[in-house]
């Protein structure tokens, strides 16, 4: 018997492949959504170290107060920036996340069928490898007996 060939063993590697593929490009969304989230956790950090130092010192003058406010309205403007950033970056990993379940499936099922087909092709080995060995026993004995 011919030993077993898969005929969608290419489109099957094709498929792992771009499932790594997938799951490298969640990885890298992954990390710009960490990114983000870092960058927006640094602004605030800096916003309330801004407002602690407005409020302890009381001796700040107009022209530093001033330049503290037009500070904290840059902080919320890159804030609204950052979470914009952030808010598109999460509905990317949720786009890639359903991409990734897609690809998944389809490797599934394609390593089932494959699985199937080697199930059938041992079966049938088995029943060649049985009938041979018939065969072999049949020629043995009529040799013996004959």
């Amino acid at each position: 018997m011919k030993p077993f060939r898969f005929s969608l063993e290419r489109i099957l590697d094709l498929r792992r492949r771009r499932l790594e593929e997938a799951e490298a490009e969640m990885a890298r969304a992954l990390a710009e959504v960490r990114a983000t989230a870092e960058r927006a956790a640094a602004i605030d950090h800096e916003s309330a170290l801004l407002d602690e130092g407005l409020r302890s010192n009381a001796s700040w003058k107009g022209r530093d107060l001033a330049a503290g406010d037009a500070w904290r309205h840059k902080l919320t403007d890159q804030r609204r920036v950052v979470e914009a950033e952030g808010r598109r970056r999460q509905s990317h990993v949720e786009e890639l996340r359903r991409k990734l379940t897609a690809a998944r499936i389809d490797l599934r099922a394609l390593e089932s069928l494959r699985d199937r087909r080697l199930a059938d092709w041992r079966r049938e080995l088995s029943r060649e490898e049985e009938a041979l060995a018939g065969e072999l026993f049949l020629a043995r004995w009529k040799r013996k007996s004959g």
